[in-house]
């Protein structure tokens, strides 16, 4: 959805790609580095084990060697940024076609070819990627889809219903996560931008603020989850009663710590990079 908005009014400038791809390895390197040291205190048993390289470079196709588990998903979406590219190369008029001969061959492979038998291939063929299409497509048509109610009664009912059948039916398979799970996903995405339509004028602060440290807000809480499991917090907690009380004050402190961490890691690193880009081209003409 992001991609789709940018190229909207830049469809052939390869400088959102690049910010993109700051945004990215500048946000996840330094909660790599505190991955890593809590790693080495904690769990120095499971270092070796561990895919450094290509969980630092975002290149590693195995989850269960990753130092931070969601970081596939960053992988995803480095590969879907390329796919992009490609299509704007091939047209720029056009990619929703390349994307939906790109979504059969998805659907055909996930039917024909058993998951694992060629890695390369799973992840080039990934059900992951038709969730990236489907935000396309949703920016794309938003004018039309925003305005149908009965459309947007329908698919957010089938969201809810995807995602009580995937937590009941335990769906982590990614074929079966993406019409559970991701249903739910593309639903909840929906009814955001069809309220941003209504009400163009309210923003309030504290949803800024969390969109804002959305991305490390997501790389940082499993961190944060290993540590409270690593120091005995959690147990101390459940044993004293004090569960819902210790996860809920666990919650607020993840999404504080977050943005704290957005403010003086995040994006000072961000716009330092591309102030020096910035200058770097001046300079170059």
């Amino acid at each position: 959805l992001v991609i789709a908005k940018s190229l909207d009014k830049q469809p052939k400038d390869t400088l959102f790609f690049k910010k993109r791809f700051l945004r990215i390895f500048l946000g996840y390197w330094p909660m790599f580095a505190l991955a890593w040291v809590i790693h080495a205190f904690y769990h120095p048993e499971r270092l070796p084990h561990i895919d450094l390289l290509g969980s630092f470079t975002l290149m590693s196709l195995k989850m269960d060697s990753l130092l931070i588990f969601p970081s596939w998903s960053l992988t995803y979406e480095l590969f879907f940024y390329l796919v992009v590219g490609v299509l704007l190369l091939l047209t720029a008029k056009k990619p929703m076609f390349w994307m939906f001969l790109h979504s059969i061959a998805i659907i055909i492979k996930i039917n024909t070819i058993d998951y694992h038998l060629f890695p390369l291939l799973d992840f080039l063929m990934s059900p992951m990627i038709l969730e990236f299409y489907a935000g396309f497509v949703l920016w794309r048509q938003r004018a039309v889809l925003t305005q149908n109610r009965v459309l947007f009664c329908g698919v957010l009912a089938l969201g809810i219903v995807g995602l009580l059948v995937g937590v009941h039916q335990e769906w982590h398979n990614a074929g079966l996560r993406v019409i559970s799970f991701g249903v739910f996903s593309f639903a909840l995405v929906y009814l955001a931008l069809t309220t941003e339509s209504k009400n163009q004028n309210k923003k309030p602060s504290l949803i800024v603020k969390l969109g804002d440290s959305s991305y490390t807000l997501y790389l940082f809480h499993t961190i944060l989850l290993g540590w409270f499991y690593a120091v005995g917090l959690r147990d101390w907690l459940t044993q004293g009663s004090l569960a819902w009380t210790g996860f809920s004050l666990m919650i607020l402190g993840t999404l504080i710590i977050s943005h704290l961490l957005y403010l003086t890691i995040e994006k000072p690193l961000y716009q330092w990079a591309i102030n020096y880009k910035s200058k770097e081209l001046t300079t170059d003409h």
